[in-house]
């Protein structure tokens, strides 16, 4: 690593495109005499759809080349800008009064920029220098007529107004936009660099990230539910048309029969037995095999290097997508890889993945700690909604969760280990645990709690394994 001077203004570039910040930085830095700190903050880590911004790492990028000599940022468009303000709130107030935003051009402006902090320029003569670099571009080209300021502010609002667009439709498809119509939604709005959002017209609610998969599940969005699709960004239209022909498409699904959670889950009779729910058809006969997952103990501790917490998260999550991934290409059918497709995107959710980074950063919480919060509070969310299939995803939520804090404590992932056939009894079954079912062994599965509508009862109903939930604890 380049050594330099902490009494250098350090350099952030945000871009969308990583070979784009880097060119510029090797641009820039061959013509330096003195090396100067910069960082770079481009692309999203998705190999097949690269381009765009993270607000963690605009926030870790200016945290890693910091000093009180100040930060200069300089963007390229976009939800470039958008992340760098919203990657300024995770600062302390001592770090913001030294971080500049630069709206100079990003090659034009970071050259120049980084020729001045390189002389040992302070930040306020560094963000001059980048802020007229394009005036001197400007009378380089020596143009007949050259647009006032005022007219390019006036072109800007107005493309700005156009880029922004928006449509209305109408969810037929049965369930809504439950779990896999939401990670189909959220899939799609990700491949866009512009800022989607979704409005629940019917329910006049606020508008949430479309990019967010908790954020989509729990707007509730029910069938014969209106709503509002906005775009933002160069891509707008295409994102829109995108998302237009999914939702049109019902999403891919063809109709399908519901079963209705009762109102009255367990009821002991005269005989004392316990009275269920059915959820997947057929009879069994078997010993009792029972089950109950451990939760690993996670100890919190006052954290002194936030970066270096941030990054033992994202190695885990790292960790966690891999093992999800392996079941996902291990699995024949479809409608269960839906199922943990599903839970890589609440990996990688914005919404969720910003409260944790907030937990970590602004209240000094381990990693581990950070995130079961961030969790339990979005179970919560889950489980207080209307809709009894919505509150069903709440499982599938503890289950992504629980993995993650396994991989914390260095535990390895709970299994299900029959000697002989039996019946499965447990409290409630996640959707992994489901997927580890085998048929010639686990006869049928009974829990006292659970739902109908869990991932859990599809699976088990593919595999044509008996299953009652909700027999109670008694």
């Amino acid at each position: 690593m380049t050594a330099y001077s902490k009494n250098k203004v350090g350099i952030v570039l945000v871009s969308h495109s990583a070979k784009l910040a880097e060119a510029v930085t090797e641009l820039a830095e061959q013509m330096t005499q003195e090396p100067v700190p910069i960082a770079i903050a481009a692309g999203i880590d998705d190999p097949e759809n690269p381009f765009g911004t993270d607000v963690i790492k605009v926030q870790e990028a200016i945290e890693s080349v910091y000093s009180d000599a100040g930060v200069l940022v300089l963007m390229d468009l976009g939800s470039a800008v958008m992340s760098t303000e919203m990657a300024l709130e995770f600062l302390s107030s001592t770090q913001i009064n030294n971080v500049k935003i630069s709206t100079a051009p990003l090659v034009e402006g970071a050259i120049s920029a980084i020729i001045q902090a390189s002389l040992g320029a302070n930040i306020q003569q560094v963000m001059a220098e980048a802020n007229a670099a394009l005036t001197v571009k400007k009378s380089q080209i020596n143009l007949d007529e050259i647009p006032s300021d005022k007219t390019i502010a006036n072109n800007k609002n107005i493309e700005q107004e156009t880029k922004c667009k928006e449509v209305k439709i109408t969810v037929n498809n049965q369930l809504g936009i439950h779990a896999r119509p939401a990670a189909k939604l959220v899939s799609i709005a990700n491949q866009f660099q512009s800022e989607i959002q979704l409005q629940n017209l019917t329910k006049n609610s606020q508008k949430i990230n479309a990019k967010s998969i908790n954020q989509v599940i729990t707007s509730a969005v029910k069938q014969g539910h209106e709503i509002a699709i906005t775009a933002t960004g160069n891509d707008a239209d295409l994102a829109l048309t995108k998302i237009k022909e999914l939702i049109a498409n019902n999403f891919g699904e063809t109709e399908v029969i519901v079963k209705k959670t009762p109102t009255t889950l367990t009821t002991p009779d005269a005989n004392n037995k316990l009275m269920g729910t059915p959820a997947s058809p057929g009879v069994a006969l078997g010993k009792i095999v029972h089950y109950q997952s451990i939760i690993p103990e996670i100890e919190d501790y006052p954290v002194e290097n936030t970066e270096v917490e941030w990054q033992h998260l994202q190695s885990i999550l790292a960790t966690a997508k891999k093992e999800i991934q392996g079941i996902v290409d291990s699995l024949p059918n479809e409608s269960t890889t839906d199922i943990l497709q599903t839970q890589l995107l609440y990996l990688e959710d914005p919404s969720l993945l910003e409260k944790v980074h907030q937990l970590i950063v602004a209240e000094k919480h381990s990693a581990a700690i950070a995130w079961k919060k961030a969790i339990d509070a979005m179970i919560k969310t889950y489980k207080e909604l209307e809709d009894p299939y919505l509150q069903a995803r709440a499982i599938d939520l503890k289950d992504v969760g629980g993995r993650v804090l396994q991989l914390f404590a260095g535990e390895s992932r709970s299994s299900l280990n029959f000697s002989q056939p039996g019946i499965l009894v447990a409290p409630d079954l996640t959707p992994s645990l489901a997927l580890q079912l085998q048929p010639n062994l686990v006869l049928g599965i009974c829990t006292s709690a659970g739902s109908v509508t869990a991932h859990s009862t599809l699976i088990a109903n593919t595999l044509g394994i008996p299953m009652v939930v909700g027999i109670g604890t008694q």
